[in-house]
């Protein structure tokens, strides 16, 4: 899934005054949102089960050093971390 949010910063008349820094926020929220959402359908594609897929990302795994997948998917390099833990574990490989 891929979301793209695009605002030409020169055309603002049609909507409501927001900032520069807003507008950046808003992208960064919403990449935030779509990284989430890819993790969470390679999941569940993985396990094959959305209530497995979902105690899998709430999960503390000795492989991410304590932490739960869902924390990791707070910046794209842990979204990386996670999605090929996850193809690891479609491979066989385990985790």
């Amino acid at each position: 899934m891929r979301i793209i949010i695009t605002v030409d910063l020169d055309r603002k008349g049609n909507m409501p005054q927001y900032s520069e820094s807003t507008l950046c926020n808003l992208r960064d929220e919403s990449g935030r949102a779509a990284r989430v959402a890819r993790s969470i359908a390679l999941a569940e594609q993985t396990f094959a089960n959305r209530d497995k897929a979902g105690r899998w990302l709430r999960r503390n795994l000795s492989t991410l050093g304590g932490r739960t997948p869902m924390e990791l998917l707070r910046t794209e390099a842990g979204a990386r971390v996670v999605e090929n833990l996850l193809a690891r574990i479609a491979w066989g490989a385990g985790a």
